[in-house]
């Protein structure tokens, strides 16, 4: 008689239970099953919001894993159907829930359900999982997204950045998108970029962000990859949003990167013409040892970023994504991904303080580039007059007449005067200023980063003060890392290759 009733008793709930795992239809007018529907909620966020589980319709004898299971299943049916547009009848055999045979002993007709649900979460999944990532080429998305969004494709930003690097130095309210657009599209076909699919090249866009007063085209510009459903179940407006802020901190970065490449071509190719302007000798060894500092500092960071970062949780993520049994996990392991990248990165609220010091020591890295193409042009224009006079005092002697009147000679000799004595100096006490600035932002950056948790930033802070030199010239740094390195060996050593001190 007991197991007769309850042989009544469960028939309405078995019978909803096979529509929703073999059919994904929720057949529940008055609300007696535990998955519970949102109507309101679009298709775009059904796998996150549409269907839930009702706690307190769950059957008693119901193991809460099994739950999770029938409900994944429903949710794989419904979103193969309506987001990705698959026809298909997916469950194809039905082992017929309300049999009589399957059901006996309480435990055993729940160890029985367990096994068809298993079956069926299995194929569903799998189904759902294939469907996702060769039908909608889901990793192909995301290599794309890893190439343009965390820079991953190297030639195509280094020429992007070249292209845009002086307009996105000007106003960013005299930016057209038409504009950026082409040169977008110029980038792309002069690179491998233009190797990549159709379909994920139409995806990469630019951006300009709500431009405020004074801002230039750095602050605003913005790469964007565009994804529709059903990718962006996964790569939701959340997620996007993060590999936004990725960007930008990579984007800044290689900006660095880039200006301080630029710095050394000048150096370059105005050091030997610069000779024969002795007064600046002083000032652009100066200036030559902040680059050096500043190089190392910033490939240091570059590193950091690219392969502690990026391709550790890249690795991690791939891992993850290749044991996944369902798109929950997915999603799981792609926040995971993105979280990770977050924290390391010092993007996280916890790191807003490093971020900020690392913003400041960007900016002065800006800061001194401007200062030294003054510099250059302040030394190219000396030089320039001075070649003027030789070349009119040759010109002159060459017509029979003196070279260089009492005037000439007075005029020169006093501008020469102004230059070594006015020019010179004031240029030499900016770049101090500027070595003072970035040695103390370093400081400030290297201490917080050492009195991190996280031993990956520790160790980027041993890195970048390889030799030691900050921890003896900023006190708050040295203070910082006492607990980690030992007192200062006082003993004669070879001077390393590389030395960025500025005395």
């Amino acid at each position: 008689m007991v197991a007769r009733l309850l042989d009544v008793v469960n028939r309405p709930i078995l019978s909803m239970l096979e529509r929703w795992i073999y059919e994904g239809d929720l057949d529940d007018v008055h609300g007696e099953f535990f998955i519970a529907q949102d109507l309101n909620v679009e298709e775009d966020f059904l796998w996150e919001s549409k269907y839930s589980i009702r706690d307190t319709m769950v059957p008693s004898f119901f193991p809460h894993s099994l739950c999770e299971k029938i409900l994944k299943i429903g949710k794989s049916l419904n979103f193969v159907r309506k987001v990705c547009n698959v026809r298909e009848q997916i469950i194809t055999t039905n082992t017929g829930l309300g049999d009589s045979d399957i059901y006996a002993g309480m435990q055993e007709r729940i160890a029985k359900l367990e096994l068809v649900v298993d079956d069926v979460y299995s194929a569903a999944s799998q189904r759902l999982m294939a469907i996702f990532t060769k039908e909608y080429k889901f990793v192909e998305h995301l290599h794309a997204i890893k190439r343009y969004l965390l820079l991953g494709q190297g030639d195509f930003i280094l020429q992007l950045m070249e292209k845009l690097y002086d307009d996105l130095g000007g106003s960013a309210s005299h930016l057209a998108m038409h504009n950026l657009a082409a040169t977008l599209e110029t980038a792309i076909r002069s690179t491998n970029a233009q190797y990549d699919a159709a379909d994920i090249l139409e995806r990469l866009d630019v951006q300009l962000f709500e431009i405020s007063p004074g801002d230039t085209g750095w602050e605003v510009f913005s790469l964007v990859y565009h994804v529709n459903a059903p990718t962006n179940t996964v790569l939701n407006s959340r997620a996007m949003e993060k590999y936004l802020r990725i960007f930008n901190l990579l984007w800044r970065g290689k900006r660095m990167e880039v200006s301080l490449g630029r710095i050394w071509a000048r150096q370059m190719a105005f050091s030997r013409a610069l000779r024969r302007v002795p007064e600046l000798r002083s000032v652009l060894q100066l200036c030559e040892s902040i680059h050096a500092a500043m190089a190392h500092f910033v490939n240091q960071i570059q590193y950091y970023f690219v392969f502690e970062v990026l391709e550790c949780s890249w690795s991690e993520f791939l891992e993850a994504f290749n044991n996944a049994g369902d798109l929950d996990h997915v999603i799981v392991a792609h926040n995971n991904f993105l979280d990770t990248i977050i924290n390391k990165a010092m993007l996280g609220p916890e790191s807003r303080g490093m971020s900020i010091q690392l913003r400041t020591i960007f900016d002065v890295i800006i800061k001194y580039q401007k200062a030294q193409e003054s510099l250059y042009d302040a030394g190219s224009d000396e030089l320039s007059r001075r070649d003027q006079d030789l070349t009119k005092a040759y010109e002159k002697s060459l017509a029979g007449k003196w070279g260089v009147t009492v005037d000439e000679e007075y005029e020169q000799s006093t501008r020469s005067t102004k230059f070594s004595s006015e020019i010179v100096p004031e240029f030499g006490a900016q770049m101090q200023v500027l070595k003072k600035q970035f040695e103390d932002s370093v400081g400030h950056f290297l201490a917080t980063l050492v009195s991190s948790p996280d031993p990956s930033l520790r160790s980027l802070s041993f890195r970048v003060d390889f030799n030691e030199f900050y921890q003896h010239n900023v006190p708050e740094y040295s203070t910082a890392c006492s607990p980690y390195r030992g007192p200062p060996q006082h003993h004669r050593a070879q001077k390393p290759r590389f030395q960025p001190t500025f005395g």
